[in-house]
């Protein structure tokens, strides 16, 4: 198991962080088979994990993509005016996160400095030789208005999703089953990461 301790866009721009897991991704397949390797992540992890395949593939050096991903939901920028009235609706729901933090995150990764689209939308990304997802999310949090979009993106690469909804749920809900209702995801990410690639 490799927990990366990856530098944050308070004090970096997300096209370093991207190159910073890029790295440390390159160094585990002189290794660790690709095939073998089932990559984790929760919140902005679970974003990195997804943008990662885009990265590779767009880098164009012949390194194998992961070939799992389990993401719990993972965010993007919100700019498209249906994601934010989605995520308006949910807003009212959501204990952690606000649309109006969506709508200024590119500022906070970008520190002002232009860079790659998938890098900030996952629905733009590039996620050939990615063969399944597991995408969770919970119903009741701003970030799930963007799961149609990157789903929809993911399968028309090619990739197999596998989907979580927990009804009535919150934010990363699987990573914290102290919480009754969050049980079942937790068990289910459990399994998934004990499943044979």
């Amino acid at each position: 198991m490799v927990i990366p301790y990856y530098p944050l866009c308070i004090n970096h721009t997300i096209d370093e962080v991207f190159d910073w897991i890029y790295a440390l991704y390159k160094s585990m397949i002189n290794t660790y088979s690709a095939s073998n390797i089932l990559i984790t992540g929760s919140s902005s992890g679970a974003t990195l994990a997804l943008g990662l395949v885009s990265h590779i593939n767009v880098m164009h050096e012949n390194i194998e993509v992961p070939k799992r991903i389990y993401a719990s939901s993972p965010g993007q920028c919100f700019t498209d005016e249906e994601l934010i009235r989605k995520g308006r609706i949910l807003d009212k729901k959501d204990i952690l996160l606000s649309v109006s933090y969506m709508e200024i995150i590119d500022k906070i990764m970008t520190h002002g400095k232009t860079v790659q689209e998938y890098m900030l939308y996952l629905e733009k990304g590039d996620y050939h030789g990615l063969e399944e997802v597991y995408l969770s999310y919970g119903s009741d949090e701003v970030l799930y208005a963007a799961y149609e979009p990157i789903k929809t993106k993911l399968e028309e690469c090619g990739v197999r999703v596998i989907s979580e909804i927990g009804e009535n749920l919150y934010h990363c809900y699987p990573f914290f089953p102290i919480v009754k209702e969050s049980k079942t995801g937790w068990q289910n990410m459990i399994e998934y990461h004990k499943r044979k690639c």
